[in-house]
């Protein structure tokens, strides 16, 4: 009673659980993973902090800089890039949407008031897993990203 509800390895397997539709062990397995509250107490509060942080560090990006994205790839959870110079924005690498609407940027997803648009080039594993990355062969110049899903840089 001690131990936290979730102090389990990953992936979880319940003993002596077997699907008779599919004959595995494995339909029961389970593996933790964040989720976000959408719902629920001090949520709107924890949205607005989280975007404000990612705001403030996209405001302060350089060329050059590194950064950290958060996807819903499971095989690439978190996205490398690197701030890219981009001639229309006076050679810098954002640009602050000072409009009250969503811009769309570069044909991505919009970017909202207040917001600010990150020109990135994206880099990949090697291999799953892998700690060695290279730019991405299916994105091999910088693209137009969202503040939205950014995580860290420096």
């Amino acid at each position: 009673l001690m131990q936290p509800a979730l102090d389990w390895v990953d992936p979880h397997s319940i003993d002596g659980c077997i699907s008779s539709k599919h004959e595995t062990t494995t339909i029961y397995d389970f593996t933790m993973e964040t989720c976000t509250k959408k719902k629920g107490a001090n949520v709107r509060k924890t949205i607005e902090e989280r975007k404000a942080s990612s705001r403030e560090m996209a405001s302060k990006l350089t060329p050059g800089t590194w950064m950290l994205f958060s996807s819903s790839d499971v095989d690439q959870p978190i996205w490398l890039g690197r701030a890219m110079t981009k001639p229309e924005w006076g050679n810098g690498c954002i640009w602050k949407n000072k409009t009250r609407k969503k811009q769309k940027i570069g044909g991505g997803e919009g970017i909202q008031p207040g917001g600010y648009a990150i020109n990135v080039q994206w880099y990949t594993h090697t291999e799953v897993g892998s700690s060695l990355y290279h730019i991405d062969k299916e994105e091999p110049h910088p693209l137009v990203q969202s503040d939205v899903f950014l995580l860290h840089s420096g």
